[in-house]
């Protein structure tokens, strides 16, 4: 197979992607829809609040600290991000946002773990059991703060998220913004943050408005067509069988690129006209591809999906898996590999549509692919 599937953008595609309207604030409807990626994660929802849906960051403070100012910090973001302060209802079976007033504070617990006998330990217990806490969707906050107390000028402020209003990079911005209103407060200055042009919600309505009607069809047929006749099992040698649901138990193995390898690695990037994630992943396709046998794999790539400026600075669920198919086969030189690697990155200009929806578009067998679970895809981080 030729991935000559690349599927080049004409004109009439040119002209689509030409008119994107830019994100704006008007006016919202009564009932503010749900994102596409919202969408995907409510209709995929667990009933324990596993740690899957959660996204937690740890700052650290050390020297003397200002409570008060650490509350008011806290509050200030909730106020300037609409998201942090949103729940979630249901009319008449269809999911939509409620944002709550600009005054709601954000609840902050408090732990003394200064007379435990071992205070690091303690602390990773309290960052496990708050990862896996349960959110109420209804009633909320989606957010939960805690202030360690791990000496007199040491403490941690643990910050956890439901996945229905974060993500990693949300997670940075938070910490960034704390940062930056805490220590104005603490110098006695105006912060420096820039107003926000737009909210979570308006997103989501654009995004509603926006990827509709012709557009759609195009996305969808785009992305829809990369899934047409993939595999829907990685055959993998495996020491048990395959469940025939995923059960979220699972394990990883860490590793780390030392130095002289990395250096290596993207001085031949660099030959091949290409970049180290490109070099990474067809690295990665070939391993799974002499592992499974197989000379088609599909991997998933999570990627931030924040193209706009307008979002660039929001907190919200915006990330999505474009779907990469890559062919193996014929045994292709090295050079020849990085070109189709290359090939399906293209997929990602179709990001828009999550991949959730090109599953349910292009409506494969539901014993091959489910709405939650896809079992013949791997996943590869930027």
């Amino acid at each position: 197979m030729n991935f000559a599937r690349t599927l080049p953008i004409n004109a009439i595609d040119a002209a689509l992607f030409g008119a994107v309207p830019p994100i704006e604030a008007l006016p919202r409807p009564q009932r503010v829809p749900l994102s596409l990626s919202q969408e995907r994660w409510f209709s995929s929802r667990p009933v324990d609040g596993s740690r899957a849906r959660h996204v937690q960051m740890e700052l650290r403070l050390r020297g003397e600290l200002n409570e008060a100012v650490l509350q008011s910090s806290l509050d200030g973001l909730v106020a300037r991000h609409e998201m942090l302060r949103t729940t979630f209802g249901v009319d008449d079976g269809r999911p939509f946002q409620r944002i709550g007033p600009s005054d709601v504070r954000l609840p902050l617990k408090r732990d003394d773990l200064t007379a435990a006998a071992d205070v690091e330990a303690t602390l990773a217990e309290f960052m496990s059991h708050e990862v896996q806490a349960t959110f109420d969707l209804d009633s909320g906050p989606l957010i939960s703060a805690r202030l360690l107390r791990l000496a007199a000028n040491d403490h941690v402020l643990l910050i956890t998220m439901h996945r229905m209003i974060s993500d990693e990079q949300s997670g940075k911005i938070l910490a960034r913004e704390f940062n930056e209103r805490y220590t104005a407060a603490c110098e006695g200055r105006a912060d420096q943050l820039m107003p926000l042009p737009v909210q979570y919600a308006d997103y989501a309505v654009w995004q509603r408005r926006w990827l509709a009607g012709e557009l759609l069809e195009r996305h969808s047929e785009y992305r829809g067509r990369i899934l047409v006749g993939a595999p829907t099992t990685l055959k993998l040698p495996t020491d048990r069988p395959r469940p025939a649901r995923q059960d979220r138990r699972d394990s990883y193995v860490e590793f780390v690129l030392r130095e002289p390898l990395a250096t290596r690695l993207k001085a031949q990037s660099s030959l091949l006209g290409t970049t180290l994630f490109v070099t990474l992943l067809a690295g990665w396709a070939l391993v799974l591809a002499r592992l499974s046998g197989q000379d088609e794999i599909v991997i998933a790539t999570p990627d931030a999906n924040r193209t706009r400026s307008e979002i660039a600075g929001l907190i919200g669920p915006f990330v999505d898996a474009p779907t990469l198919r890559i062919d193996l086969s014929g045994d292709p030189t090295l050079g020849d590999l990085m070109k189709r690697v290359n090939a399906a990155l293209w997929a990602q200009a179709y990001q828009d549509l999550t991949f959730e929806q090109v599953i349910e578009l292009a409506n494969p067998p539901r014993n091959e692919f489910s709405h939650r679970e896809l079992p013949g895809y791997t996943c590869m981080a930027k």
